[in-house]
């Protein structure tokens, strides 16, 4: 069931045009990984490797994920990755608090629901204000549990 609505929301997310943000991106980049993972890794938005091939985390960022993964001995067959914003932003510049509002109202609200992870990782400072709240700080607030808006538990770290 998870995968069935998970392929019809990526059917909605490619056809979306709904912000600024996509006239300059390839295309909208889900969600990669484990369907049933009860991990969800939240990074910012795509840069121009995952603008590129379509799948999150895989550029610079991604490979250093890996290699804390690895030192966690885990791989990623067993998470799963997504962003904030669906759709890179120009020039790869960091998405903003509204921007990152607009998108995750849309589309990672709806990934989050389906796929009812135990524990939500936010990379950033960007995934930390949306699932957190404004008010919350990388450097402070990093390594602290919290719950997001959705009742799910949440730590945040830096984005790799």
């Amino acid at each position: 069931m998870k995968q069935e609505n998970l392929e019809s929301l990526a059917q909605e997310l490619v056809a979306c045009r709904e912000c600024p943000l996509r006239e300059a991106a390839q295309a909208p980049v889900g969600w990669f990984g484990n369907y049933d993972s009860p991990i969800v890794f939240v990074g910012e938005g795509p840069g121009g490797v995952e603008d590129d091939y379509g799948c999150p985390l895989i550029g610079p960022s991604g490979q250093l994920l890996d290699k804390a993964l690895w030192a966690a001995k885990m791989t990623r067959d067993r998470i799963l990755t997504t962003n904030v914003i669906k759709c890179r932003p120009k020039g790869n510049r960091t998405p903003n608090i509204a921007e990152a509002d607009f998108c995750a109202q849309r589309w990672l609200d709806k990934e989050l629901a389906i796929l009812q992870p135990k524990v939500v990782v936010a990379l950033g400072s960007v995934a930390l204000h949306y699932l957190g709240n404004q008010d919350m700080r990388i450097t402070r607030d990093r390594g602290k549990w919290f719950k997001t808006k959705h009742g799910f538990d949440c730590i945040a770290t830096f984005h790799p």
